[in-house]
């Protein structure tokens, strides 16, 4: 829990080091769940950089399409 918990924090910090902290919780839910939190973060810094990490990211096609679609709708207005 402390890593999945440091990564979550500092994913509103510095997300591209969460996400090298991430890769190393064992338990693929809670790895999942952090690299989420991580991707909806650098959307809302930097939507370019963002995108392009979570198009990379080691997440389920269809988790990478929410997040993304997700950011898309929350920036219409």
């Amino acid at each position: 829990k402390g890593l999945a918990a440091l990564g979550e924090t500092l994913a509103y910090v510095d997300p591209a080091t969460a996400s090298r902290w991430a890769m190393a919780i064992t338990d693929e839910g809670r790895r999942t769940s952090v690299l989420i939190s991580i991707g909806s973060a650098w959307l809302n810094q930097s939507p370019t950089e963002g995108r392009a990490w979570i198009l990379k990211a080691p997440l389920p096609e269809e988790t990478k399409n929410n997040l993304l679609q997700s950011h898309n709708e929350e920036n219409i207005w």
